[in-house]
């Protein structure tokens, strides 16, 4: 009966139609327009200075950041950044 009930659902879904996710193609050509010539950088530092604050390594060896402990100096920077 399981299995019925998932085939089932499995065919509902294949029928429903495309799923309309990706971003309208008119969009598109705002990335693709770009200068070649262009030597215009991006500073991260800021950005490398926020990771080298509030980034921790777990015994597993999982990088966290402590979200709900940042001070407000941390959530201003990141803000900032972004």
């Amino acid at each position: 009966m399981k299995i019925s009930r998932a085939l089932t659902v499995l065919c509902l879904m294949a029928l429903a139609g495309p799923v309309h996710a990706q971003p309208k193609s008119d969009l598109w050509p705002r990335w693709a327009a770009h200068d070649e010539t262009s030597t215009a950088t991006i500073d991260h530092s800021a950005w490398q200075r926020w990771l080298d604050g509030h980034v921790t390594r777990d015994e597993d060896g999982v990088n966290l950041v402590p979200y709900g402990r940042m001070s407000e100096a941390g959530r201003a920077a990141l803000a900032l950044y972004l």
